[in-house]
């Protein structure tokens, strides 16, 4: 079966080899086996110089599989305003391309929400293939909860979203099968029929899998974020948390913080402000590999402080390392932690509950230690190769069955 995905994400070629940071790009050549090839319609930017990759913290290539094709998406945006402004170029430019792409296919997978889907669905009615619907995030909550947007832009961008739910709402209901990427997900955009899935991206690997069996040896205790900086990720209370800790607790902590974004100089400016520069430590972007292995095993407890998510792929990587997690109760991230088994589940916007968990841990070893066997009991249940054959089986049973009626 031939399988073709549009995916609004940016790849970077460079010497033949190709480069992303999207980790569902990483997640989809574990599909390979299962299907006879497979066409991933992506923005493409080719980059002269090789140097030029450390600039967007890019080490590892695609390493793509033979039955595995890139394909140029033009007139790539990043986000949903420049959609807009280069609306007319991208139908003009793509759409006898798509048309003749779609036609060949057996299958396309479409991610929703994604002005781009919106655009190669209409063009998919004509030519009768089959839809199977990747929801992976929610516009509107995301809009409302980030930073990018303010005053009257905010306003415009919540209304455009909410306009876009109606179609893609449309696009779901018109599939063969559909992958929600958090219960939440579900919820908001219900499906009818009968093939309907929770999934994730996961690019784990059984021999990433660490098991821990001691914690807080020596020193202060030690937590650890790692993501992208930004304000719908509710790092702010975190920050405040290590305050409560120190000052009305009188707990020795330490906050190690690694990636980058849009509020890191307002993250390093609260962290002044609290008078706690000696316990945050702000390490930046820290790429897969030795040095990431190196931060996990230095910590003692994993936290994400997020005020909308859908299922953050970083908490598995935690919980493959041995980490205890305590995350936040918003988005997907019940459908991964499981509160006091495999993570200790807080309401998010609240410094106090993410203290309180915290001191939760570190006053009873043996839940810290049985809290990282079933964290890691977990990630050896979600490993990409168990992932990607559950997901690439559910396509084919539903196109099959779909054949079959």
């Amino acid at each position: 079966m031939k399988l073709s995905i549009i995916r609004n994400s940016l790849v970077y070629k460079v010497n033949g080899h190709y480069y992303s940071s999207d980790t569902f790009l990483h997640f989809v050549k574990f599909w390979a086996p299962y299907f006879k090839s497979i066409l991933l319609i992506v923005g493409m930017k080719e980059l002269d110089d090789p140097s030029e990759l450390d600039r967007f913290n890019l080490k590892k290539p695609l390493d793509l599989p033979d039955n595995m094709i890139l394909y140029e998406m033009k007139h790539f945006q990043a986000t949903v305003i420049g959609y807009y402004k280069n609306l007319f170029s991208l139908i003009k430019d793509n759409l006898v391309e798509y048309r003749e792409i779609f036609a060949k296919s057996d299958v396309l997978l479409l991610m929703v929400p994604s002005i781009v889907s919106m655009v190669s669905y209409f063009v998919l009615r004509s030519t009768g293939v089959p839809i199977i619907s990747y929801v992976i995030g929610d516009q509107v909550e995301i809009i409302k909860h980030g930073s990018k947007y303010k005053g009257l832009m905010n306003l415009f961008a919540l209304a455009v979203s909410r306009a876009h739910e109606f179609v893609h709402k449309r696009i779901i209901n018109n599939s063969r099968a559909v992958f929600y990427v958090g219960s939440d997900l579900e919820k908001k955009y219900p499906f009818s029929g009968e093939f309907a899935y929770k999934t994730f991206s996961s690019v784990i690997l059984e021999e990433d899998i660490v098991s821990r069996s001691s914690f807080l040896d020596k020193g202060p205790v030690r937590l650890l974020y790692l993501g992208r900086i930004a304000h719908e990720k509710g790092l702010q209370y975190l920050v405040d948390s290590i305050r409560i800790l120190k000052e009305q607790m009188d707990i020795e902590v330490e906050l190690t913080l690694c990636g980058m974004g849009p509020e890191t100089q307002n993250l390093k400016n609260r962290v002044s402000v609290l008078g706690i520069e000696g316990s945050v430590h702000f390490r930046g972007f820290i790429g897969h590999g030795v040095q990431l292995d190196l931060i996990f095993a230095e910590n003692d407890i994993f936290v994400l402080p997020s005020l909308s998510e859908g299922i953050p792929k970083v908490l598995l990587e935690a919980m493959a390392k041995g980490l205890p997690v305590i995350a936040t109760n918003v988005g997907g991230i019940p459908d991964i932690i499981e509160n006091h088994k495999n993570g200790l589940l807080v309401p998010s916007a609240s410094a106090e509950s993410l203290a309180q968990a915290v001191i939760e841990l570190i006053d009873d070893k043996d839940k810290m230690i049985e809290i990282s066997r079933q964290g890691n009991m977990f990630a050896s249940e979600h490993t990409a190769i168990k992932h990607a054959k559950f997901i690439s089986e559910a396509i084919l049973n539903a196109i099959d069955s779909d054949m079959k009626s």
